[in-house]
């Protein structure tokens, strides 16, 4: 399989697409029971987790957005069906070969 090199900044920019798209959903929840279902607790870990990887980008530890990127990849290996229901505009599988690309490009794990 070959693999193609992504950029810093296109890793960087990626990232932040998803994270707004990520905090626009989060601000159209109208109410907290809606995210109380385990579904949308994993959404939401899921989302912290991006968050993480975008300050350890900007504060350029490349180690723990490395590590952070394998459980966001987790995160979606195991949630891909419900995370298709609440956020079903995203493509899935582009973030998680973005997540998998992330540690091979800047941490060589």
């Amino acid at each position: 399989m070959l693999l193609v090199k992504l950029s810093k900044k296109r890793i960087f920019f990626s990232i932040f697409i998803l994270l707004i798209g990520t905090f626009l959903f989060i601000k159209q929840t109208k109410s907290n029971s809606f995210l109380e279902d385990s579904s949308y607790k994993q959404f939401k870990r899921f989302n912290e987790i991006m968050y993480e990887i975008d300050s350890n980008l900007n504060s350029n530890n490349l180690r723990n957005a490395c590590l952070f990127s394998i459980e966001a990849k987790k995160s979606i290996e195991s949630n891909i069906i419900s995370f298709k229901k609440i956020q079903p505009n995203y493509s899935w599988n582009d973030i998680k070969d973005l997540l998998i690309e992330l540690p091979i490009q800047l941490c060589e794990m």
